[in-house]
């Protein structure tokens, strides 16, 4: 329900005379012990209730399990601890959290057994448990203050994975900060945050020396104190946020964050204020494209964005995001039961199930009679809303029973459950947290021993820290390394001259076409990405079928023109088309296997050659290279130092095809098209094409070594 699924309509396309039921009870995913555990819970208190009422809460069907048992931890533990009445909730949250700590240290530091796929006959594979494996699963986002310094107390690292979890985080609080007193000088708890977040840096000395010293005003757009020095940490964050308050009417809010992001160096700050900067790093990246997402969606200008958001950190809109963590990242994983549902962990602990029921969520009904019924609190609300509150709200303990059992069903090898709760008088007659749930039917378990300590290894990665000389070494040789180009494409071979170093970053011609700086005397023919006139002429010969009618060629001709902005040019851009078209070569390519506008990438000698070739052909002979040219050429020696470049470029595509196919290049030509003559064509083969591809792999292994 949580997802907008409508139970009733589940039930009743099931129950049609037509309809045939198939139960999917085989489960592929998690171990015997933890099944077992599950089946028994559920099947106790997961069916409809005894009012009859339909369409609440369907019969429970159990799972049977295909996989086997994990060799080493237990696949089921209950935290069961009763905190007795009048215990302050941020101390239940508190032990719990020290709890779930010496959880993770004890699968570490034992090495809890978890899969690693299946051998030839079929058998589980298994592995010692490593951070990454670990995922602790939140109903709410309430016990997250208290888990995270617990967590940094014990060392242990983890990452947020819930768009709903990462809104709480500091990083996106301090710089909301930043960007409520930038829309609003009025604001000065704003202001004050904003000079104490990491953005700026000011100390509480520093502020009270502003204030009672110098006897400032917590308004940027009032001049400063005449005592105040002007390189004060204050009174230059003061100036900086004037300045920036001047820029909001012109900056998006996706712009704006970008700007604080960057001038106030906060990804840079991350690294040396967090133990965790790639989380800092992610979190920053989460506000940014959230404010672009905002921005598309029409969302409205800066102060409708903060309102947007105050409306998420406050938990009023219900975020299912899934931050996926990167696959080097040996972290705890934390996330929400809703973004965890569709989702599978090795080891699974939920925690944060001592919380009572809010009460109903639903503001709304529409009863199948019509009409419908409104909720604005217990106490107000509308007649026809009244006489359906006691299915909503048997419908909302039935949702939380299936949200419990999306919980522990996420886990493949090992289960934590934590039954933190208050202790309940015997004749209380508040709703069951899922703590009680768990306690109430849930069987006996076996008692298992948690440790408590550092995470194993912490010694060996001291041990692995190096002087600063060996450290330097290795950085030079990273430095080195990374200037090697990974990829260089056949026009930037063509384009360096004889001796000079390669590099991944040289242009390539195929996006800054060959015509570029020989004839910028002609209108409408320079700037980047070569002419209009011969890019429209390309996109021509890529698009036309080679042997398409004379109609055909006009209609691609109106499109190519239309869309470079140059449709007063079409009789120019069909006159190179067809001088190519025509050409002995493309004709040739016609009448054969041909592929048009074909990337081709393998690795040469060490180095990756990439680039699109115009056109490809087979014949008896072998493959031929086709390029196509629409240069003005003014003279001979022109004519020659072209041909010269454009001989290695077609050189190095001919050695990447014969790499990537491997079938041999009998020949490449190039195609210099025409407007009202027939084309030249310059064909490079035999001891000429041997002799550029020579070329060719030398410049590669020099860029290589």
């Amino acid at each position: 329900r949580f997802r907008r699924a409508d139970i009733a309509v589940f039930a009743e396309a099931g129950s049609g005379p037509a309809v045939t039921r198939k139960s999917l009870t085989r489960n592929f995913r998690t171990v015997k012990p933890i099944i077992d555990w599950i089946n028994d819970l559920f099947d106790g208190f997961m069916e409809p209730p005894d009012t009859g009422e339909q369409h609440v809460q369907p019969l429970y069907q159990p799972l049977y399990p295909v996989r086997g048992e994990p060799p080493t931890g237990a696949p089921v533990a209950v935290l069961d601890t009763e905190h007795p009445r009048g215990t302050r909730t941020s101390g239940l949250r508190e032990a719990e959290a020290e709890d779930i700590a010496r959880v993770i240290l004890t699968a570490i530091g034992h090495e809890w057994s978890v899969g690693d796929g299946q051998d030839e006959s079929g058998h589980d594979r298994w592995r010692a448990a490593r951070l990454e494996d670990i995922c602790i699963l939140l109903p709410t986002r309430t016990s997250l203050s208290q888990l995270e310094p617990v967590l940094n107390r014990h060392g242990i690292p983890y990452r947020i994975e819930a768009g709903s979890l990462i809104w709480a985080s500091q990083t996106i609080r301090d710089v909301m900060t930043v960007v409520r007193s930038a829309a609003d000088p009025t604001d000065e708890v704003a202001l004050l945050n904003a000079l104490r977040s990491p953005a700026f840096g000011c100390g509480d000395d520093d502020l009270f020396t502003f204030r009672v010293v110098h006897k400032g005003r917590w308004n940027f757009l009032v001049s400063p104190p005449p005592s105040l020095p002007a390189d004060h940490p204050v009174a230059e964050a003061m100036d900086w946020l004037a300045d920036l308050h001047g820029k909001v009417r012109w900056l998006s809010p996706s712009g704006l964050i970008e700007h604080i992001v960057v001038h106030r160096r906060l990804m840079e700050s991350g690294c040396f204020g967090s133990q965790r900067p790639r989380d800092v790093w992610g979190s920053l990246q989460v506000v940014t494209d959230q404010a672009r997402q905002f921005e598309e969606a029409a969302g409205g200008g800066l102060r409708e964005f903060i309102a947007w958001v105050d409306r998420k950190v406050s938990e009023r809109t219900r975020e299912s995001d899934v931050i996926l963590s990167e696959t080097d990242d040996n972290a705890v994983r934390i996330t929400t039961v809703h973004a965890a549902k569709g989702r599978e962990f090795p080891i699974v602990i939920l925690s944060g199930t001592y919380g009572r029921p809010r009460g109903m969520t639903a503001n709304l009904v529409w009863p199948a009679s019509g009409g419908f019924g409104v909720r604005f609190t217990n106490s107000l609300l509308t007649k026809t809303f009244a006489e359906h509150r006691t299915r909503e709200e048997q419908m909302e303990e039935a949702e939380r029973v299936r949200l419990m059992y999306v919980a522990l069903t996420r886990a493949r090898d090992h289960l934590v459950v934590s039954a933190h709760r208050m202790e309940r008088s015997e004749n209380s007659t508040a709703r069951l947290t899922m703590a009680d749930l768990v306690v109430q039917h849930s069987g006996e378990l076996p008692d298992t021993e948690w440790q408590l300590g550092a995470l194993p290894g912490d010694e060996a990665a001291n041990s692995l820290l190096v002087s600063y000389a060996d450290w330097e070494a290795e950085r030079e040789s990273s430095l080195t390394a990374a200037e090697r180009p990974l990829a260089i494409t056949g026009s930037a071979i063509g384009q360096v001259a004889s001796g000079a170093a390669l590099s991944s970053a040289t242009p390539d011609p195929k996006d800054i076409p060959d015509d570029e700086g020989d004839d910028r005397q002609t209108p409408r023919r320079t700037g980047r990405g070569g002419t209009q006139i011969g890019r429209a002429v390309h996109g021509v010969l890529q698009t036309a079928d080679l042997n398409a009618d004379a109609e055909g060629i006009e209609r691609i001709v109106r499109t190519q023109a239309k869309s470079e902005g140059v449709s007063q040019d079409k009789s120019t851009i069909r006159a190179f088309a067809q001088s190519a078209l025509d050409s002995k070569t493309v004709r040739e390519a016609a009448a054969n296997d041909h592929w048009k506008e074909l990337l081709v990438a393998a690795p040469v000698e060490g180095t990756v050659v990439e680039g699109y070739i115009d056109l490809l052909y087979r014949t008896p002979d072998g493959l031929v290279v086709v390029d196509y040219k629409t240069d003005y050429i003014p003279d001979d020696e022109t004519r020659q130092t072209k041909i010269d470049r454009y001989r290695l470029q077609v050189a190095a595509y001919s050695v990447a095809v014969e790499q990537a196919v491997g079938e041999e290049v009998a020949r490449c030509v190039l195609v210099f098209a025409r407007a009202g003559q027939p084309a030249e064509e310059i064909t490079i083969a035999g001891d000429d094409l041997a002799a550029a591809q020579q070329v060719v792999r030398r410049r590669l292994a020099d860029a290589a070594a």
